[in-house]
């Protein structure tokens, strides 16, 4: 009986570790109000004020949608491959590790969903493999060298674009703290 419970608890104690988000190796950026941090020459800060207000401009904005990552801009792209150890991600429909068995060291364990730009903002929604596989949103503006997140999320895998914002909408997409 001693031994089932010691085996529940390290296995709780395993997965407790294995879930939090600094687990891998990757830089987790997790910024504070007005927190700067400068990234490969852009200076990166999460936006003040509400998330509702960021919410309802990301819903409003009519977005040019993009699905390779060579068409999102070179200041965010920097950011991404600095955030994922310069491993990238893969364009949509091209191979990746979406799980924490790394069949292919040389695949990056995210790929793009899709992208969306407007005259002063981006977002990208990307899938993450891993132990918990999910999908990412990210919304930026940008202008000069001066980036602000303005809202960082979790969700399923959309299909489009419009489904996205439909599930922002419903709160479908849960606010992160890292990405």
């Amino acid at each position: 009986m001693k031994i089932n419970k010691l085996l529940i608890l390290s296995f709780i104690i395993f997965f407790l570790g294995l879930s939090h988000c600094g687990r891998s190796r990757s830089k987790n950026i997790a910024l504070a109000p007005k927190e700067k941090q400068n990234i490969n020459g852009i200076n990166l800060t999460k936006a003040s004020g509400s998330v509702d207000k960021c919410i309802d401009k990301y819903v409003s904005t009519n977005y040019e949608i993009v699905y390779r990552v060579e068409e999102i801009p070179e200041s965010i792209h920097k950011l991404l491959l600095n955030k994922f150890n310069n491993k990238g991600f893969a364009n949509p429909n091209e191979d990746f590790n979406p799980t924490d068995v790394i069949w292919d060291h040389n695949l990056p364990q995210r790929r793009l969903v899709f992208a969306g730009n407007s005259p002063d903002s981006w977002f990208v929604c990307y899938e993450h493999g891993g132990i918990g596989y999910h999908c990412h949103m990210i919304i930026f503006s940008i202008e000069n060298k001066e980036m602000q997140v303005l809202f960082n999320g979790g969700c399923s895998k959309p299909q489009n674009p419009d489904q996205l914002k439909q599930w922002v909408v419903e709160h479908k997409v849960e606010e992160a703290v890292c990405w």
